[in-house]
């Protein structure tokens, strides 16, 4: 997750039994946790505003994978 009111979702997630939830303080910083910890078959969910430019973690992603 981004951003400071996501810190809620990630609490509630956790509760909820999500194996794996990060806080992240940059999209980068987002790309990279994952990326140490990604696994074959794993489905990731990029979920924001616009304004966040969340697409930013993916375009990383993909840079990393091609």
């Amino acid at each position: 997750t981004f951003g400071d009111m996501m810190k809620i979702t990630a609490s509630v997630a956790k509760e909820a039994g999500v194996p794996y939830v990060y806080v992240g303080k940059s999209h980068l910083d987002i790309a990279n946790a994952y990326y140490d910890v990604r696994q074959e078959g794993d489905v990731i969910l990029v979920k924001g505003s616009r304004g966040l430019k969340m697409e930013r973690i993916i375009e990383d992603f993909k840079e990393r994978h091609e």
